[in-house]
């Protein structure tokens, strides 16, 4: 038999009345343009972004395997709102399950999942609360598929989104239209996403809707190395949308994301008294910047190194690098050793000259 979530018609460029939104970009961090970004509103199931963000954050660290099986319970197959009608009993991958929570906001499936981890879903809300404390969001989560009310800001959801935005495996179930749920019975459920946006080139996200909290909606979008991310709350069905795509669409047209450097990346080398090889400094943390497109090639970069003294730690500060865009803004960005160097001993001197002596004198 086929069950069927559907995933609904829309009017196209319905005008927005979003009481809140921002626009960020994932990279970076930096913020492109927002309206009441900062109040607490209830953003309903894109609570589940939480869910999905840590159960994604231990499968990257290979705490829990996309291959693992999981066994329904009847508290999970029994829960409302969009759902895939889970057969409580039955096993599942914990793939089948997470794409059914990305794709179609499968309620069940992401309870199942998050009893799984967490023996229970009262156990698993404690940590995804503790999660928010150390993003800097309010740890307003009072279960894991936002079925309740749930209170946080557009900024504090567009931090969620971020960070899914580097969980491979949320971004390629958060980006399909359309797929099949198959229980082990052989019965099939189709799978609609109800963020039309994906049909259109976006990479994806997440929708929700409530009484309460009007239409949500959190859709990203990549243009060469820039992932733009729109958070909007409490609108209309339809408005939602066309609000998310004319900020993104202005945003791809203006700016371009900049990588300065990746954490540990190597960005200069130094001759250090008492260290026969070159010492490496490498940045202490990532830098990226997101510039007008016509400032992007305007970049100009400075070294301003320490006098370092063997022998030497990885980790000791080393200097900065600074930075000055078109625009006269000016970044740092520290460096520091990369490794461990030691001092040249007056005997490892001698050895060394005696060594290229008697070389050269038997050549």
């Amino acid at each position: 038999s086929l069950s069927i979530v559907f995933g609904g018609s829309f009017k196209k460029d319905v005008p927005s009345e979003a009481k809140a939104y921002i626009v960020t970009e994932a990279l970076t961090g930096a913020v492109v343009e927002a309206k009441n970004e900062n109040e607490a509103m209830n953003i309903s199931g894109l609570a589940r972004l939480m869910s999905l963000l840590i159960i994604g954050e231990a499968i990257a660290k290979g705490e829990i395997k996309l291959s693992d099986k999981i066994s329904v319970s009847k508290d999970a197959a029994l829960q409302k709102g969009s759902r895939v009608f889970l057969d409580a009993g039955s096993e599942y991958t914990l793939e089948e399950l997470y794409s059914a929570a990305v794709i179609c906001s499968a309620n069940d499936a992401t309870y199942a999942m998050c009893e799984h981890i967490s023996g229970s879903e009262e156990a698993f809300v404690k940590k995804m609360n503790e999660r928010a404390k150390a993003l800097g969001i309010t740890p307003a989560f009072i279960d894991c598929t936002g079925l309740e009310k749930t209170l946080l800001s557009a900024n504090e959801v567009s931090k969620i989104c971020a960070l899914l935005a580097n969980i491979p495996v949320f971004m390629k179930y958060s980006s399909v239209w359309l797929s099949d749920f198959t229980h082990s019975s052989g019965r099939k459920t189709e799978m609609a996403s109800q963020n039309i946006l994906v049909k259109e080139g976006f990479s994806g996200m997440a929708t929700s809707s409530s009484r309460n909290a009007d239409y949500c909606l959190c859709a990203s979008k990549k243009s060469g190395s820039s992932h733009f991310i729109c958070v909007v709350l409490c609108d209309t069905k339809e408005g939602r949308f066309t609000l998310a795509k004319e900020k993104i669409g202005e945003a791809i047209s203006t700016y371009t994301s900049v990588l300065i450097a990746k954490k540990g990346a190597k960005v200069t080398k130094m001759q250090v008294n008492g260290i026969k090889e070159p010492v490496y400094l490498t940045a202490k943390e990532d830098l990226a910047l997101l510039l007008n497109k016509s400032q992007a090639t305007s970049v100009k970069k400075s070294l301003e190194l320490k006098e370092l003294t063997a022998p030497l730690s990885a980790g000791d500060p080393a200097g900065v690098l600074k930075i000055t865009t078109a625009d006269g803004s000016e970044y740092s960005l520290e460096l520091t050793v990369d490794k461990d160097y030691t001092v040249i001993s007056y005997s490892s001197c001698i050895k060394r000259i005696l060594g290229c002596w008697l070389m050269g004198k038997s050549a």
